[in-house]
C-alpha cells in the first residue's frame, strides 16, 4: 500500500480501476459481436453488404428545389417610398 494514500483513497482508486476495466470489457464485446449482415467480424464477410438508404427513414425527403417565387407588382408611389427608405438607410451607415 502506498504511503501517501489513505485507505478510502486506495479503495476508491481500486473501485474506479475495476469499473474502467469492466466498461472496456463490455465495450469490446459489444463492438466485436456479429451483426446481421456480418457473420463474425469485418474480415469474414460471406454475404454482400446491404446498402442503407441515405438519411433517416422516419424523416421525409427534402425537396431539391425551393418554394415558388412570390412577387407583387409595386405602384409608382410604393417604388418611390422604397427608394427613399433605401437612400435613408444608406446615408446612416
Amino acid at each position: 500500500m502506498p504511503a501517501n494514500l489513505t485507505l478510502p483513497q486506495l479503495a476508491a482508486l481500486t473501485t474506479l480501476t475495476l469499473a474502467a476495466l469492466a466498461w472496456l470489457t463490455v465495450l469490446t464485446r459489444t463492438l466485436r459481436r456479429p451483426r446481421p449482415h456480418q457473420p463474425y467480424g469485418p474480415l469474414l464477410r460471406t454475404t454482400p453488404l446491404v446498402r442503407r438508404p441515405d438519411g433517416l427513414p422516419a424523416l421525409p425527403h427534402q425537396r431539391r428545389t425551393g418554394p415558388a417565387v412570390e412577387s407583387a407588382p409595386l405602384t409608382p408611389a410604393e417604388e418611390h417610398a422604397f427608394a427613399t427608405l433605401v437612400r435613408r438607410l444608406a446615408d446612416e451607415s
